[in-house]
């Protein structure tokens, strides 16, 4: 009986380490923006939303405007390469402060720029 337990106990354990999402997947998803370091937001700014596809479709919505690109997640988790369509702009390094199911916080540019956004649901 006692096997049995510790059996069952290291499966459940097995499963609820498999079930942690992968950063790709924690940042699929629709994000508002939050807070962006030394910027102060108007209701309108915290309305923008950033949109990542689970195949690399990036689109910006800002007010009436939108924008779309590609991104890719870093091999290490720890970076997402911004890719604007061709013409419109430089391909961006985000580095990831934080990532999870609610929020993400990243910096880019040099000097170092903090955006925080906030998962939709």
């Amino acid at each position: 009986m006692k096997k049995l337990i510790i059996l069952s106990l290291a499966v459940s354990l097995i499963i609820i380490a498999g079930c942690k999402k992968s950063a790709k997947e924690m940042l699929t998803g629709t994000w508002k923006l939050k807070s962006e370091e030394g910027v102060k937001l108007t209701p309108e700014d915290k309305q923008n939303t950033m949109i990542f596809t689970p195949e690399g479709v990036l689109t910006m919505k800002m007010g009436t405007e939108s924008h779309s690109g590609k991104w890719i997640m870093g091999a290490d988790d720890k970076s997402v390469k911004v890719i604007p369509p061709a013409g419109e702009g430089d391909t961006t390094l985000w580095n990831i402060e934080s990532l999870d199911t609610k929020e993400f916080t990243f910096t880019a540019g040099e000097p170092k720029h903090k955006v925080t956004l906030e998962k939709q649901q």
